[in-house]
């Protein structure tokens, strides 16, 4: 089997595994339609979310917590949700719809589920602190909460593959997709923008998550995929601190010109002092916001 026959092979079936995902329980197809919807009200969202007793007790949870700063005890949904707001409930609702997909998706000994879904909230955070440079909306949180997705397609179809490809050592990890688009055909990003398109989210979700490597070809979403970019790259900086002054090479490939035209895009400044208080940023969210991560994926 040549090379190309390879990569249609691979193509095929991770599509045919994305259509065998069942459709987004009911919840949270209308949430999503809710939060979208300029006019939705409060009493809205109580029909939808009164009848799942689970995500009633995370959103009292969430309200009660540390980071929304309440003072006294929320203990209805009628108040919970003015305080928390429509974009956060949705947020928390994809969150554990994406997680509960995925529960049966392990890895192997080199694959860290956890870790996954720990870079995938802070690059959600990472997005917040960008989104505050450029005035871009909400929507940029739940962008990088989903935006790597894709890979647990992957994953779960084709193991020792995507094992291989995470061997590599002689790339940054936000390059990752090179090399599945030399292994497979295809990059975890536009594996998960079908995916999510099969499950209808809003087509901005869905560009600016798929797009995330290459923002240029999000055609209406281009600043909201560069922004997601950046802020996949951050969230993997904030974890694993790039030292310049041993690696200079690393300068070259962070502030290469192609970022600098990105940045425009996404509409932030980026440099190394834009980025060391980027991931400062980041980590502060963090420090307050890991309540918020225990309740999304649990």
């Amino acid at each position: 089997m040549d090379i190309a026959s390879s990569n249609d092979a691979y193509v095929a079936a991770l599509i045919q595994k994305v259509q065998s995902f069942p459709a987004l329980p009911a919840v949270v197809t209308r949430v999503m339609e809710l939060a979208a919807e300029p006019d939705s009200t409060v009493d809205e969202f109580l029909q939808v979310i009164r009848l799942d007793l689970s995500l009633t007790a995370a959103i009292l949870k969430l309200a009660n917590s540390a980071f929304f700063g309440q003072t006294r005890m929320v203990s209805s949904l009628g108040q919970a949700i003015p305080i928390l707001g429509l974009t956060e409930i949705r947020n928390m609702v994809i969150a554990r719809a994406m997680f509960s997909s995925f529960k049966t998706v392990k890895g192997e000994s080199w694959f860290d589920i956890r870790g996954f879904w720990i870079h995938s909230f802070l690059c959600g955070l990472a997005a917040r602190v960008l989104s505050r440079e450029s005035g871009t909306a909400e929507d940029v949180f739940i962008s990088g909460l989903i935006h790597d997705i894709g890979k647990l397609v992957i994953l779960s179809v084709f193991p020792a593959q995507f094992a291989q490809i995470a061997s590599q050592a002689s790339y940054p990890l936000f390059d990752m997709y090179q090399w599945e688009e030399k292994q497979f055909g295809v990059s975890h990003g536009t594996i998960g923008r079908h995916l999510l398109t099969r499950w209808t989210f809003p087509k901005k979700l869905t560009d600016s998550a798929g797009f995330h490597h290459q923002p240029e070809l999000a055609e209406e979403c281009t600043g909201p995929a560069a922004l997601i970019y950046f802020a996949d790259m951050v969230a993997h900086l904030g974890e694993h601190p790039p030292d310049f002054d041993s690696n200079p090479d690393y300068g070259s490939i962070l502030f290469r010109p192609q970022n600098q035209e990105r940045a425009e895009l996404a509409g932030i400044p980026w440099n190394k002092d834009a980025l060391k208080a980027y991931i400062m940023g980041m980590d502060q969210l963090k420090q307050e916001g890991m309540d918020l991560y225990a309740l999304f994926f649990s």
